[in-house]
C-alpha cells in the first residue's frame, strides 16, 4: 500500500481517539514589596525594558510569567509496510504569573500623594497583564483544536522518529504566546515613557 493509504489510516486512528485539550492559567497572588530603595528597584528592570537613565524608579511591577507546554503522544502503532503512526492524546498548556510583585520605593510615605500615584500606575501594569493573559488563553482555546487538525498524526518509517509532536506544537504555541506578549510589552512601554510620567506627576501638584 502507498504512503498516502497509511497516512489516511493513521488519520483514522487519530480521529477515533480525539486528543484531550487542557489549558490552565493562574493570575497569581499579588504581592507588595516596599523594602527597596529607588536605586535597588532600578536594578530589577530587565534589559529589554527601556531604561531611562534620568528616570527615578519609585515603583515597578514584575509579573514573572510562565508558559509550559506538554504533549502526550500515543505509543507508535505499527501499521504495515514499515510505517508507524503517532498521534496526540493530550495537549496541555499551563500558563500564568508566579508571585507577581509590585515594588514601591521605601522613601515614599504610605498614603502620600506620590505613593498613591505610583501605586495607581503599577495597578495599570497589573491590569494590562491580566488583559493579555486572558487574550492569550482565549486564543489558545480557538487555535489548539485547529493545530491538532493541521498538524495531524505523525507517520514515520521509524518507531522513534527524530521529529516529534511536542516540537511541532511547542513551535506553534510559542508563536501565539510571542504575539500576545509582544503586544503586552509594547503597551507597558507606552505607559512608561517620560511624557506619561510627567503627565502623571501633575496629579500631585
Amino acid at each position: 500500500a502507498s504512503r498516502y493509504y497509511w497516512k489516511r489510516r493513521c488519520l483514522e486512528y487519530m480521529n477515533a481517539n480525539p486528543a484531550e485539550i487542557e489549558i490552565s492559567y493562574n493570575f497569581g497572588q499579588l504581592q507588595y514589596n516596599n523594602t527597596l530603595s529607588s536605586k535597588d528597584i532600578q536594578k530589577k528592570v530587565t534589559p529589554n525594558d527601556s531604561v531611562q537613565a534620568e528616570t527615578k524608579y519609585m515603583g515597578l511591577t514584575l509579573m514573572n510569567h510562565y508558559n509550559k507546554v506538554y504533549v502526550m503522544s500515543s505509543v507508535p502503532q505499527e501499521l504495515g509496510d514499515g510505517y508507524y503512526c503517532t498521534y496526540p492524546i493530550r495537549v496541555q498548556v499551563i500558563t500564568g504569573y508566579a508571585e507577581p510583585t509590585v515594588y514601591l520605593a521605601n522613601s515614599m510615605k504610605k498614603n502620600s500623594c506620590l505613593y498613591r500615584k505610583t501605586l495607581r500606575h503599577e495597578y495599570q501594569h497589573v491590569d494590562n497583564a491580566h488583559i493579555y493573559l486572558n487574550l492569550y488563553v482565549q486564543a489558545l482555546e480557538k487555535k489548539i483544536p485547529k493545530m491538532i487538525k493541521d498538524i495531524g498524526p505523525l507517520l514515520s518509517t521509524e518507531e522513534n522518529p527524530e521529529q516529534n509532536l511536542f516540537s511541532l506544537y511547542k513551535k506553534q504555541i510559542d508563536t501565539v504566546y510571542e504575539h500576545y506578549f509582544n503586544e503586552y510589552r509594547e503597551k507597558n512601554q507606552k505607559m512608561d515613557t517620560l511624557q506619561n510620567y510627567e503627565k502623571e506627576s501633575l496629579l500631585c501638584h
